[in-house]
């Protein structure tokens, strides 16, 4: 999936990313899905594995509930809360993925509203 404006899922983890002040507010919605996971905030270079992986659980938790209770996605099937946020943080933990890789795993785990329309049609 390209990083774009047309697909609820990408601006949903844009917003929820700069609630999370993960990335900076004067950040441009297409810069934004070029940015690695090196580049946000919870990314600490110099933190242990172990704190690196609590920092990403925490921050999946966060967009997982932004997600379902702010932007009423409902999750893809076959997919659970549980296995959401662990596909989240396992692609967080990867210094080198993008905003726009985990735009494509949230499109994937997530069936956001102008995906539920359209599948209601």
């Amino acid at each position: 999936m390209a990083w774009t404006t047309d697909k609820r899922a990408c601006k949903a983890l844009y917003f929820s990313l700069q609630r999370a002040n993960q990335i900076d507010l004067l950040t441009e919605f297409d810069e934004a899905g070029k940015l690695t996971m090196k580049d946000l905030l919870f990314f600490n270079v110099h933190a242990s594995d172990d704190m690196r992986r609590q920092e990403a659980v925490i921050l999946s938790f966060r967009l997982n509930n932004e997600f379902v209770r702010i932007y009423k996605a409902k999750f893809e099937k076959n997919e659970t809360e549980a296995s959401a946020i662990s596909k989240m943080t396992e692609l967080l933990l990867q210094g080198a993925k993008t905003v726009e890789d985990l735009s494509d795993v949230v499109d994937a785990c997530y069936k956001f509203r102008d995906e539920q329309k359209a599948n209601n049609n």
